[in-house]
């Protein structure tokens, strides 16, 4: 997906079962994308949407991310702890500079 930010030559279709089709991407605006967006408009004036791709969403082209670590003790707290890194507010800021889609809406405080 963030090979598309920033253009309007390439226009984000929804994907999904006919008449369950879901748009990964929202308008800064918070509208929805459509067919008669005009995405050169407000080039790059879009991102993912993660009410959308959320969780307990059923989007069709997400997967998830596992943290895997042994189960020594040591390398057990190391693990717990990268987990609970990435998901605060500043891992999931980093997962939305790296193009993907945190798994909840960011803290803007």
């Amino acid at each position: 997906m963030s090979q598309v930010y920033n253009q309007c030559a390439v226009y984000p279709l929804s994907i999904g079962n006919k008449g369950q089709e879901v748009q990964a991407l929202v308008q800064n605006s918070g509208k929805d994308i459509n067919p008669k967006t005009d995405l050169c408009n407000d080039k790059g004036g879009y991102h993912p949407n993660p009410e959308t791709i959320g969780v307990e969403k059923d989007y069709p082209l997400k997967f998830p991310i596992s943290v895997v670590y042994s189960q020594d003790e040591k390398s057990s707290l190391a693990g717990k702890e990268i987990v609970k890194i990435l998901i605060t507010d500043e891992g999931q800021t980093l997962f939305s500079e790296a193009g993907l889609v945190p798994i909840r809406k960011i803290n803007e405080n």
